[in-house]
Order: C-alpha cells, then structure tokens, then sequence
C-alpha cells in the first residue's frame, strides 16, 4: 500500500522508511508485513519517512515502539493517537500539521517542535509525562492545557523556545488538588504566565482507561474491577467541592461512612489515571 520498508539485519523486525504519495492520503501501518515467506514485526517509523506527503489520516499499531524524528512533519493530518508503546519520539514529528486533537497514551517526554504548529486549542498532559522540551507544543492557539500529573512536568519557560508559547496569556492551565505549588507559586516553579490556574482537573477524564474499568455500586462498597492488563495503585473519592473524603489502594471501597450523594472518584492505575461520578445511597 504505497509504504516502503527495510529490514532490520539478523531480526524479525523492519522499520517503515517511507511512503509513495500516489497511493493516498489516508494510511493505515500494518503491525506485521510477510516478505519471502517470512513475517516481520514493524516496529520502527524512521526519520522523514512520511515528510510532506499530504496525509489527512494516519493510524499507528502499538506494534511501533519508536518513532523518530521528522516522521509526519508537513501533512494535513487532524488528529492523532500516539501508541501505547512508545515513550518518546524523536523531535518535530508532527509538527506543521493541522491536528486539533491529540491522544499521548504512555509517553513520558515530548521532545522539541514535536506538535508544533498545528491547529490545538486544548491539550491534555498524561500523568505518566515527566519532561516537555521547547517549542513542545508552539505556534498552537492554545485556550486550555490540563496536565494530569500531581508533580509538574519539567518544561521550557519564556523565549522564543517556551514549551507551550512565549505569552502564555491566553490559555487557561488546570492541574491536580493540592498541585499549585510545584507547578506555578514555588521557588522555580516554571508553569507560570498562564491566563488562569485551576486545581481540580478531576473535571476531566483521562479517556485512556475508560474502556478497561468497570465501577460496580453495592451497599456500602463500590467494587473496582479491571482488565488484567492495568493494576490499580490508589484510589481517591472526593466530594463535589474538591475535598478528599477515602483514599486507599484496595479494589472494593467501604462507604459505610459516607452520606448519600454524588462522589467524585479517580483511579490511579500503572498505565494511566481515570475519573468517574459515583452515585452513593
């Protein structure tokens, strides 16, 4: 289907190298090609490899663990899903695009000019992510940026290589309860020159996890049951103001001491966080 692919000496593996225009602007990656009889697994999408090639859509197997540099730079694409499997890629790889959505899933850094130029608005930051280099997300006309994780991301602050834009005064940031300090009002805290800071992105649901979990209400317990994929690490319940009422690690939560009404819930698992309204009567 128009992409070109090499494999990878003495492995069952091949990287994607590039791309025949001709064959469309919507491209789907298998995550397993057979030459010769033999079956590779595509793990890797190299440099340039789809550069300039007029995509409008892309879909990436979690087959792929590494994505380097320049990939899907200067395309038309909308919207993207980063795979699962992959924690960092390399810089500007889909910069110059005109994403107005993006979906990170694992990735625990954003390397240089990765989304920049683009069409976003708004930006959910994953819990798992730990460092935000320049130009991260530049030249978007951002409105909103929700970060998810309770310490602050290391990121570029001011100039011309600022992660999100040089003024910052027109996007909103919204972070965890109890995360001001770390992210904007500490001694070298970088998250600053935002229009607004709002703790409580218990508001926004981490979509990754949705699917996987299951929040079942009995009396006096909510049960948590999960595919076996994901572990819960910690759960916390909050009321409708924000305050913390339980916080524990086990599946099966005790509401005994709870007064009827509606909960916040969010579920801190090893692959991603996730929050829901719970009813309890």
């Amino acid at each position: 289907n128009g992409i070109y692919f090499e494999v990878k000496s003495g492995t069952n593996e091949v990287d994607v190298i590039g791309y025949n225009a001709a064959s469309g602007t919507d491209v789907i990656i298998p995550s397993t090609v057979t030459f010769a009889g033999v079956t590779y697994n595509v793990t890797r999408i190299k440099y340039n490899a789809f550069e300039n090639k007029g995509l409008t859509s892309v879909i990436i197997p979690n087959s792929v663990i590494s994505i380097l540099s320049n990939a899907f730079k200067n395309n038309l694409l909308s919207s993207v899903v980063v795979p699962n499997n992959i924690t960092s890629m390399g810089e500007e790889v889909f910069s110059f695009n005109q994403l107005t959505s993006v979906n990170l899933s694992n990735l625990t850094a954003i390397n240089g000019s990765t989304f920049r130029n683009n069409l976003l608005t708004s930006i959910t930051i994953p819990n798992t992510i730990t460092f935000i280099s320049s130009s991260a997300f530049a030249d978007n006309p951002l409105n909103n940026v929700t970060s998810l994780a309770t310490g602050a991301p290391s990121i570029v602050t001011g100039g011309i290589h600022d992660t999100f834009n040089s003024d910052r005064s027109a996007i909103n940031l919204h972070i965890p309860i109890g995360s001001m300090g770390g992210y904007v009002t500490n001694t070298g805290a970088k998250w600053t020159g935002f229009n607004t800071v709002t703790e409580g992105v218990l508001s926004v649901n981490d979509f990754e996890l949705t699917n996987n979990i299951k929040i079942i209400t009995t009396t006096n317990a909510l049960k948590i049951t999960s595919s076996n994929s994901i572990r819960l690490q910690q759960y916390s319940v909050y009321s409708l103001t924000g305050v913390q009422v339980l916080t524990g690690t086990i599946t099966e939560i005790n509401t005994t001491n709870l007064t009827s009404g509606i909960y916040i819930l969010k579920l801190d698992f090893d692959k991603g966080s996730t929050v829901k309204k719970v009813v309890i009567n």
